[in-house]
């Protein structure tokens, strides 16, 4: 049984808790929050037999395993700690908001022998490997994807009272909380990338709320992306190939996979899940983590990393580019 301890209270989605229920070999041993009080209350909420604490140290003799979702800017400093416990990390995404931090932690979880794994709970779902075969088997030139989710604080927002995702520590806005999703899809499809131009507009505080970006990769795919916090779109997402198009209509929760033929708009084939199963990611996300730490599956772990690493470096790029529109 592997003992996992929460931290970041507050920030724990009820999808984990349930997906935590049927997970038979990982339970929850320590919750942690700012206060004890805190956790405890944490603790009785969701009827959970743990221990509260508001101490690392207590935590680390508490647990095999932390599961982090507290704020972006703290990410960094706790997966660190952990790692060097030598104690499995599930992290939030995104892992830190810096390329180099996040290339230090893939290291440390390496030479530690730890599982260190970013909780991009889409990418471990069994739709998501039927998508992978969809795009190596028609060989697409081409991806327009759209990532738009109106924000409910927005007017808070613009007239300055900037909620996380929104501020310059957690968060930096769309940039790491919504383009990282498209950004990991294509690396995942296409594999790593060799050009970045990117535009956005940028709240009072500099935090991105619209980000215009183009892609090219190293297979030579082509990718046009628009994000967005200030509106919800109609148009769904595409990947283009010769003789097929693939539709997706939510590629942060993807939940179907939509075929049309060439010139063609009337849907060919629906893709769906097979189960309810399937529609909570985390299911999925949280048996993978447990697989790897039980079968010490380092090269699961590597390949794992490599994208996240990868997605952290085209982010940054995004955000040095958007800064550059205009002097080149």
């Amino acid at each position: 049984m592997i003992r996992i301890g929460i931290i970041g209270d507050n920030q724990v989605e009820n999808d984990f808790l349930a997906a935590l229920a049927t997970v038979v070999d990982l339970k929850i041993s320590c919750v942690y929050a700012a206060s004890t009080s805190e956790a405890k209350a944490f603790i009785n909420k969701h009827n959970l037999i743990a221990k509260p604490t508001n101490s690392f140290e207590v935590l680390v003799d508490e647990v095999d395993a932390v599961y982090i979702c507290s704020a972006v800017g703290q990410h960094y400093q706790q997966a660190k700690y952990f790692l060097q416990q030598q104690k499995h990390v599930l992290i939030e995404k995104p892992l830190t908001l810096e390329f180099e931090q996040t290339l230090e932690l893939c290291q440390i979880a390496q030479i530690n022998n730890v599982v260190l794994l970013e909780a991009h709970r889409f990418l471990q779902t069994p739709i998501l490997s039927k998508l992978f075969d969809l795009v190596n088997d028609c060989q697409p030139f081409f991806a327009n994807l759209n990532v738009t989710k109106k924000f409910p604080y927005l007017n808070d927002l613009v007239h300055g009272d900037f909620l996380p995702p929104f501020d310059e520590i957690n968060g930096k806005g769309t940039t790491y909380d919504l383009l990282i999703y498209p950004i990991l899809l294509c690396i995942f499809l296409f594999g790593k990338v060799k050009d970045v131009k990117a535009m956005s507009s940028k709240l009072s505080n500099g935090t991105s709320l619209t980000n215009l970006v183009n892609l090219r990769h190293e297979s030579d795919v082509l990718v046009n992306i628009t994000c967005s916090a200030s509106y919800q779109s109609k148009l769904f997402s595409e990947i283009v190939a010769q003789n097929l198009t693939i539709g997706l209509e939510d590629i942060t929760n993807i939940e179907s996979i939509m075929l049309f033929e060439k010139n063609s708009s009337e849907i060919k084939e629906l893709i769906e899940p097979e189960n309810k199963d399937e529609l909570n990611s985390f299911v999925y996300l949280l048996r993978v983590f447990v697989k790897m730490i039980l079968s010490n599956n380092n090269n699961l772990r590597d390949y794992l990393l490599g994208m996240c690493c990868e997605t952290m470096r085209v982010l940054n790029l995004v955000e040095k580019n958007q800064q550059e529109i205009g002097e080149n």
